[in-house]
Order: C-alpha cells, then sequence, then structure tokens
C-alpha cells in the first residue's frame, strides 16, 4: 500500500547537511577527476596535466530580488515544459553573477543538478572551435583563405577555406543533406572508434566523398561536418606550430586563460557520475532516459561538455573579449550578408549567432543533441549573458533565455513553449479524449509515468504550487502508467493509491474529517488480481458522498442512487467504471453537493455520445466528466454534465502528439483542461 499527504509546500535546509554534501562532493569530484586523466593520459600525451576542481566564484551577486525572480521563472519552467534538469548561469554587469542547479541529474536516482554536474554542450562547441581558429590566425599560424586541403590531406574538394567553414559557408552539407546524398556517412560515423581520443583523420574521413552542396563561399549552410573539418584544420596547423592539436590549442586557449576546469570532450569512454542522464519524448508523451552515445567524431561541431560554471565562464570571456584581440571580436561577430537555401540573410559570423548592434549586439549559441538543449546570450556592450543547459531533449531554452533577460533589463518577446512532436512518427497506440471549458488557470499535463515517477512528479509539482486534479492509470504491457492534469491552485490536497475496496472507503472517510474531498476516483487491476483503489483529493467543507460499490448494471442500482443523492441537493461530479473478475459491471461515483441543472447519459456508441453532447450543450449543460470503456469488443462512452456557461470543447480519438497541441492551443485560446481520458 502506498499513501502520499502533503498538506503544505515548504522546503527545509539544514546549513550543516549543506556543508556535508559540499565537502563530499568535492572529494568525490577530485577522485573522479583524477581517475579520468589516468585514463585519458596514454591517449592524449598532450593533456596530460591535471585540472584541479574550482567553482564558479560569484563575482558580483545579483539583488536578492532579482535572483528570487530567476528561481520562480526556471521552475516556472520546469513545471510548464516537463523538464527533468537544467543548470543556469548570469553573468551581470560585466561579473558572474549566479550559477545554480534546479532539478535532477539522474531522475530514476532522485540525483540532483548541482554545480558539479556536467552537460554537453553540443553545437555550442562550434564557438570554441572558431576561438581557436581565430588564435591561431592572429599567431599568423591560420590562414583563413588558403584552401583546406593543404592542412587536411585527406580532403580532396578544393575551394574550401577556414573563412567559409567558419561562417557555415563552405557547401558541406548537415545531416539531412549528407542522410540525402551521401548516406553511407552513418555506417563510417559508427566506425569511428569510440574508444580512444579525437581524431581529426578519421573524423574527416567519416564526410570527405560527400558531394558540395553549392559553390564555397556563395551561400549559408549551417553544417556540424563543416566545423568537424575546421577542427581538423586547427590540428595540423597547431602541430605544425606548437606540435598541439586541436584538443590542446583549446586547452590552452581557452580553457585555462577562463579558469575552466571541467571543459573536455565528451569521450565515452571516460564518462564520470558527474554526467547528467539524458532524456527525450517518444510520440506518446513518455519521458525516455536516453542511452549514452559516443560524440567525439563530431568534437570540433558538438563534443564537448563541461558544468554550468565553465559555459558561464566562456560567457564572461566572451563578454569581456578575453583571449582574442578586440578587433578579432568585431571581425568574429559582424552578420554576415549571405542568404540561406530559403533566401533569407544569415543571422551568423563566425561560429556565433550574431543579432543586433551597438549596445543591443546579441551574440549566441545553441545546442541540440542527445541528451542536452543548450544555449548562450551575450550581450557583451551591456555585459549582461545567460548560459543554460539542460538534460530534457524537447526543451525550448529560449523562452527561459529570454524570461531571465527580462529581470536583467533586457526586453524580449517571449514565445509560447510548443513541443515539436512528430505526429507521423511512430505515433502512440493510445487515443486521447479531452474536456475543456472557459478557464485561465495555470494548468498542465503529464502522461506515461511510472507509478514511482508519477509520485516524484506530484510532489515536486506540489512544491510549485500545482494540485493534481483528474488522473488516469493504464497499463502498459506489465508495468502500470499514470496521466494526470495539475492546476496552479493552493489549499491542502492530497493522493492516495493501492487500496482496496474496504480501506479505500475508510480513507474516504478520514479525509473528509480533515476537510479534505475526494474529487477524482480511479480503480484498476491486473487480469485476475486484486480490484485496487487510488483517489485525488483536494481542500472543501461542502457536503459530498462517495458511491463505491453500486452493484450490477443489471439492477440498475447506480441510476436509482443517482436520482436519490440529486433528490438530496448532491451532484455527481466523477464516475468511474470497471468489471468484476466475474464479468459483471459495477458503476461508482462522487456527488458534491449542488443545485444546479446536472445530467448523466452512459453506454452511449461514439456517434450517438456525440449527438448528446451537443443536444445538452444547447440545453446549457457543460460535460464535466467523460468515461471511455469496452465492452463484448464494442467501446461505449459515458458522461456527466453540468449547468454552465462561457466556451467549452470536446476533443476525442486524437493521438498524443496532436491531442498535446490541441492542448496548448486551446489554452492560448481561453480553455483550460478539464477532464483527460485514454483509451
Amino acid at each position: 500500500m502506498e499513501f502520499l499527504h502533503f498538506v503544505t509546500s515548504k522546503k527545509i535546509k539544514t546549513d550543516l547537511l549543506h556543508c556535508l554534501f559540499f565537502w563530499v562532493g568535492i572529494s568525490f569530484l577530485i577522485f573522479s577527476t583524477s581517475l579520468q586523466a589516468q585514463i585519458r593520459k596514454p591517449l592524449n600525451k598532450s593533456l596530460q596535466v591535471q585540472k584541479s576542481i574550482q567553482f564558479p566564484a560569484v563575482q558580483q551577486a545579483l539583488p536578492a530580488s532579482e535572483a528570487q525572480q530567476i528561481e520562480e521563472i526556471i521552475n516556472d519552467e520546469i513545471a510548464k515544459q516537463e523538464l527533468i534538469g537544467v543548470a543556469i548561469g548570469v553573468v551581470n554587469n560585466g561579473q558572474i553573477a549566479y550559477t545554480k542547479g534546479h532539478g535532477y541529474a539522474d531522475r530514476a536516482r532522485k540525483k540532483a543538478v548541482t554545480l558539479d554536474s556536467k552537460f554537453r554542450w553540443a553545437s555550442m562547441s562550434k564557438s570554441l572551435t572558431s576561438i581557436a581558429a581565430l588564435k591561431l590566425w592572429e599567431n599568423g599560424k591560420l590562414d583563413l583563405e588558403k584552401d583546406i586541403n593543404n592542412y587536411v590531406s585527406n580532403f580532396p574538394k578544393k575551394g574550401v577555406n577556414m573563412k567559409y567553414l567558419l561562417q557555415n559557408q563552405g557547401g558541406i552539407g548537415h545531416y539531412s543533406e549528407m542522410d540525402k546524398d551521401y548516406p553511407n556517412w552513418d555506417r563510417l560515423r559508427i566506425s569511428y572508434p569510440s574508444d580512444q581520443a579525437y581524431s581529426a583523420y578519421l573524423s574527416v574521413n567519416i564526410f570527405k566523398d560527400a558531394p558540395l552542396q553549392y559553390t564555397p563561399g556563395r551561400q549559408y549552410m549551417y553544417s556540424t561536418f563543416g566545423f568537424n573539418l575546421a577542427g581538423a584544420a586547427i590540428e595540423t596547423a597547431g602541430k605544425n606550430a606548437y606540435k598541439k592539436g586541436y584538443v590542446a590549442l583549446v586547452d590552452e586557449y581557452i580553457a585555462r586563460p577562463l579558469g575552466m576546469t571541467t571543459l573536455a570532450p565528451d569521450y565515452k569512454f571516460g564518462s564520470s557520475a558527474a554526467e547528467v542522464q539524458g532524456y527525450y519524448k517518444n510520440n506518446s508523451g513518455e519521458i525516455i532516459q536516453r542511452n549514452d552515445d559516443d560524440i567525439s567524431w563530431k568534437l570540433p561541431g558538438g563534443g564537448f561538455h563541461s558544468t554550468i560554471g565553465d559555459l558561464t565562464k566562456f560567457v564572461h570571456g566572451l563578454i569581456n573579449k578575453k583571449i582574442l584581440k578586440s578587433a578579432t571580436y568585431d571581425m568574429a561577430w559582424a552578420k554576415q550578408n549571405q542568404q540561406d537555401e530559403n533566401g533569407s540573410v544569415t543571422n551568423y559570423g563566425y561560429g556565433f549567432g550574431v543579432n543586433g548592434s551597438g549596445a543591443n549586439l546579441r551574440v549566441w549559441h545553441s545546442g541540440s543533441q542527445t541528451k542536452v538543449k543548450t544555449l548562450y546570450f551575450c550581450y557583451p556592450n551591456q555585459g549582461v549573458g545567460v548560459a543554460i543547459m539542460c538534460n530534457s531533449e524537447w526543451a525550448n531554452t529560449w523562452i527561459i533565455a529570454d524570461r531571465i533577460l527580462k529581470v536583467l533589463g533586457i526586453s524580449r518577446s517571449v514565445d509560447d513553449y510548443e513541443w515539436n512532436c512528430e505526429e507521423d512518427k511512430n505515433p502512440s497506440e493510445h487515443r486521447f479524449a479531452g474536456v475543456w471549458q472557459s478557464g485561465n488557470s495555470e494548468h498542465i499535463i503529464r502522461v506515461g509515468y511510472t507509478h514511482d515517477e508519477f509520485n516524484q512528479e506530484w510532489k515536486d509539482l506540489a512544491e510549485k504550487g500545482y494540485r493534481l486534479m483528474d488522473f488516469e492509470t493504464h497499463l502498459d504491457g506489465e508495468e502500470r502508467k499514470w496521466d494526470g492534469v495539475f492546476v496552479k491552485s493552493e489549499g491542502k490536497y492530497a493522493m492516495w493509491r493501492g487500496f482496496n475496496e474496504e480501506d479505500f472507503a475508510a480513507k474516504v472517510e478520514e479525509m473528509a474529517s480533515q476537510g479534505l474531498r475526494l474529487i477524482d476516483v480511479e480503480t484498476y487491476r491486473k487480469s485476475g488480481g486484486t480490484q485496487k483503489w487510488a483517489g485525488v483529493f483536494i481542500e472543501g467543507k461542502q457536503k459530498y458522498f462517495f458511491l463505491q460499490d453500486s452493484g450490477l448494471e443489471i439492477l440498475n442500482i447506480f441510476n436509482k442512487k443517482w436520482k436519490e443523492l440529486s433528490g438530496q441537493g448532491l451532484r455527481l461530479i466523477d464516475v468511474e467504471t470497471y468489471t468484476t473478475i466475474s464479468g459483471g459491471r459495477k458503476w461508482v461515483g462522487v456527488f458534491m453537493e449542488g443545485n444546479d441543472k446536472y445530467a448523466l447519459f452512459r453506454n452511449y456508441t461514439k456517434e450517438d455520445f456525440n449527438a448528446k453532447w451537443k443536444e445538452l450543450a444547447d440545453q446549457g449543460l457543460r460535460l464535466i466528466d467523460v468515461e471511455v470503456y469496452t465492452s463484448k469488443g464494442k467501446q461505449y462512452w459515458s458522461g456527466v454534465w453540468r449547468a454552465g456557461g462561457g466556451k467549452y470543447a470536446l476533443y476525442r480519438n486524437w493521438r498524443f502528439c496532436p491531442f498535446y497541441k490541441k492542448v496548448e492551443s486551446l489554452r492560448s485560446e481561453g480553455y483550460e483542461l478539464f477532464d483527460l481520458e485514454r483509451y
């Protein structure tokens, strides 16, 4: 039996425990870093100096009010976007002002994101490659306009130079172009050795024979492969000049001067406990942990990782124009006047996204990869920057950054969140129905959570002010999964699951004595198993009644009881049906005090139910609860209606991806989801 009962949303912090966790974390990280250094030492002799572990020093802390606003923004977006873990860094007035982790680095183990958590950089790595190349150029060791095959012997194409590569004008395609015109690249990628340090030569072999998409310098086309080629040229130029390859130069030119002690290639063979787990969503909306994969083959285009502290130090270095000469940064941050394949003028310089000018100059790069979504924003001429690392692949980091920038005094429009699921790719097996009514309360949905995951999410959302209002359960193979609708609300609340019939009835009475009212009931079992009961409770004082054992349907006991309770001023708000082990059908219901018009209709086909919904809508009755069940191979619909005004909607038979988009679109039109049904 499992029980959960929260009545407040308080966090207890103990300074002594924090100190203990801090020193335990320090000891572990020192050991981990030493171990990784020993692993990598024979593979890369240029990186034999062990770096000391340093946490990012906050140079000038944000005012308490601004820090609190940022905390609220992050917690809000974690809830709204259903994010697992996020790390944030802020630079203000040219100084590091805030770094903190939020959520989980490992959801299953409830391991928190901390300042030692390592995230992949993904495509933000391109900015590192650009700075390393431009530093070599400043030193006279790399010609930006020299044909690239003067540096990379195994790349046969003519007319490609470093300038074009750093500007994404090299003519080299990105993933979709490679898939279309050179599908052999993926086989070569798989054969790239993941058990040794970065090899520029082997990285280039993956795509060297792919056709160019256009004449170099004539068009913009974003390309990770182009930056991989740029990294190979840096490798050669660095070894010729200093006997130091690409990785060693990134370390010498960027990591050390900026005090970045954790920036390193994300080698699969050198993984550590500090690395966050990554997560993706399938098209049923379920969150799945991502298996680890090798990204070292694309190191210059997207293969580094670090803590949020080191990413924030990088942003701080950009804002204060460290490493390169000021004129070189001006060149790198000059927006191109080159069109992309769609005819749009690109917002890209040399390894940086570029927008605006003068005080409003914005320099940035985002990253999207297995296990992460990342982004950094810099306003160099205002001394402001934001860094975001998230282990949820569906995250919209731009929304978080824009909201934080507003706190820092930089006004930008903030988009609505939209999960870009692919409707036609591996669609969900289940169908969904939803009931909407007028309303602007903040509400979110969760689907496909395991028993323990739902527990944890319920707790986490409760701390953010959300209360569970409606839930559903189903079997996924042999595993029970849970869905829920959560609404921003105050007051006491409770959720109880896993009770037998008698104990659940007793629990309902116990909760009533504490001022909590049952508002949603679920009953479930595995084939041949014991019937289990679950309920959602919220604070309330009104009279109510829970009708649990209503007998066999053929006796029509539920109808009689429903009419009797209606005569006593009680209105049905939730109905549930199930079959017994012997095959009989039973009905249960939750009744709440009320004197409004009402209706209950059961056992309708989908078509007849739709007609009844329209008929009752014309009479001013609004559907508040829907129940779908199958009997003898046929699907039946039942519903509860109450008097009401305003807008209303019913959408049925949708797979999850389009259903989720409908939830978001109706939210923007002033609707709130009232009831969720999976079948």
